[in-house]
């Protein structure tokens, strides 16, 4: 309702606010095609308003949001798609910490497609960028997406140096 208020009285900014949490919390009760609908929706609107840092901070994590909704609906491309775009938004704000969620989640997106070259190649980019910001948790998630693709590459030793690392 408020997200529908703000955007009737073209409140712009306090509309974006308010479908990204009518989005997010769609999909925290699965409501997936409700929770794709207003990430949309916010994303439609962020793109009316001027580019400034809160913009495309905003963009970026609508689009993170987002990601997990398209990929349970089988929709990967999408998913790439909506990821590429967070990744020129964060290259505009010179974003490590985004950079590296975004190539963190773009390397799961690629395993997903069976584009384990690129997985590896997005995989590698978040781990340096982990290591350089001290990010145990973004290193966690990358080995993690990063296991899966070497297991599929039949690249056991390197499966299970990353697993032990994650494991320490």
């Amino acid at each position: 309702r408020l997200a529908h208020h703000a955007l009737r009285g073209e409140l712009r900014e306090k509309a974006v606010h308010y479908l990204r949490q009518a989005g997010l919390k769609a999909a925290a009760r699965s409501a997936l095609q409700e929770a794709q609908a207003w990430f949309e929706q916010a994303l439609g609107v962020l793109e009316r308003l001027p580019e400034s840092p809160s913009t495309l901070e905003q963009g970026v994590e609508i689009r993170l949001e987002l990601r997990p909704v398209l990929t349970l609906f089988g929709e990967a491309r999408r998913a790439l798609a909506r990821l590429r775009e967070a990744e020129v938004l964060a290259e505009r704000l010179n974003d490590d910490r985004r950079r590296g969620q975004i190539y963190a989640h773009l390397t799961n997106v690629y395993f997903n497609l069976g584009e384990l070259d690129e997985a590896l190649v997005a995989g590698a980019r978040a781990l340096e960028i982990a290591e350089r910001l001290g990010d145990l948790k973004l290193r966690i998630l990358t080995t993690t997406f990063l296991e899966a693709a070497h297991y599929f590459r039949g690249d056991y030793e390197r499966l299970v140096q990353l697993a032990t690392n994650n494991l320490a």
